[in-house]
């Protein structure tokens, strides 16, 4: 998922602004709650919310602007999980639209093409992951409300609570430096820390992930040398 200037068709951002990966992980998770609730199939792709610019110099992506509220400014010491999540999709996205080239593969009833995974296995995927967005949904949250950023100020009150986060960033960095740490941020962004709110749980979900991926892929009797290399490309 990125932000797109739907204009002249061009990359404006690398990652899409937090409120539409929100946005999206809140429809997939609806819908995969909805199947369930109605006994239907579960969706066996991840429809992303695209995160576009009607112009180059316009601020707001074109959902915010719609809604009439500003993008939601990335959280810095959350970043790298932030960037994690988006990744964690993309890569989703691309393994279970991987197509089987080989000239005896059938094609699947719902399917337009032949795939390398079957339907049960990418819906399962699709599932883990929209679960795996819930969680993370609930792990911002829980940092705005750490840092006293979930809800509406006034615009002083505002500025004031960022204000002090940035220096909370700023201190975090420099006991990072001190530590001699920086060489385990490879991505250069600060990831939540024990000690944070929702640490636990977020690190719990994200393992849980990891065996519900695996345990998908079993089902189908997948490689386990497939499997392997499957949870070692998760960027997460």
């Amino acid at each position: 998922m990125a932000a797109i200037n739907h204009g002249a068709d061009e990359l404006i951002d690398a990652s899409p602004c937090l409120r539409c990966l929100r946005q999206e992980l809140r429809h997939m998770h609806k819908a995969i709650v909805d199947a369930e609730a109605m006994g239907a199939a579960l969706p066996v792709k991840w429809n992303s919310v695209p995160c576009t610019f009607a112009s180059a110099n316009q601020r707001r992506c074109d959902l915010c602007e719609e809604q009439n509220r500003n993008c939601q400014p990335t959280l810095e010491m959350i970043d790298g999980n932030i960037k994690g999540m988006d990744a964690t999709i993309s890569n989703i996205r691309d393994l279970i639209d991987i197509q089987d080239q080989s000239p005896a593969a059938a094609i699947e009833e719902g399917d337009d093409v032949p795939h390398i995974l079957p339907r049960s296995t990418r819906a399962g995927i699709v599932k883990a992951l929209a679960k795996l967005g819930e969680a993370f949904n609930e792990m911002v949250t829980s940092h705005l409300r750490e840092h006293g950023l979930l809800g509406s100020f006034g615009q002083d009150v505002m500025q004031s609570r960022e204000n002090t986060y940035q220096d909370n960033v700023a201190a975090r960095w420099e006991g990072i430096y001190q530590l001699g740490l920086l060489a385990w941020l490879p991505s250069g962004s600060l990831r939540l820390h024990a000690g944070d709110d929702g640490f636990r749980e977020w690190n719990n979900a994200v393992q849980e992930f990891y065996r519900d991926i695996t345990h998908v892929m079993e089902q189908s009797n997948i490689a386990q040398a497939d499997i392997s290399a499957t949870l070692n490309n998760l960027p997460m």
